[in-house]
């Protein structure tokens, strides 16, 4: 039985014609590379998450201070070389 699916407006049906196996030996090859690169993504997130509470407890505590005169005067400047 196959059971339509809603994207959006329309209704769609999705059936398999076929079917290819995995190739287990591909994936043992490249499965340390593969890992490294989750751990690379799940590094990076990470520490992206940490710079921005960082940022936020700093920023609320007033040891940072943004000036936007001078964040807008960069922003001229790079649309004027761009």
């Amino acid at each position: 039985m196959k059971t339509p699916i809603k994207v959006g407006d329309n209704w769609y049906i999705v059936g398999i014609t076929n079917r290819t196996e995995a190739n287990l030996d591909e994936f043992a090859k490249q499965r340390d590379q593969l890992v490294q690169a989750m751990v690379m993504q799940k590094r990076g997130q990470v520490f992206s998450d940490y710079m921005a509470d960082v940022r936020r407890r700093l920023e609320a505590d007033g040891q940072i201070k943004i000036y936007k005169d001078v964040l807008d005067k960069l922003d001229a400047a790079s649309e004027a070389e761009g």
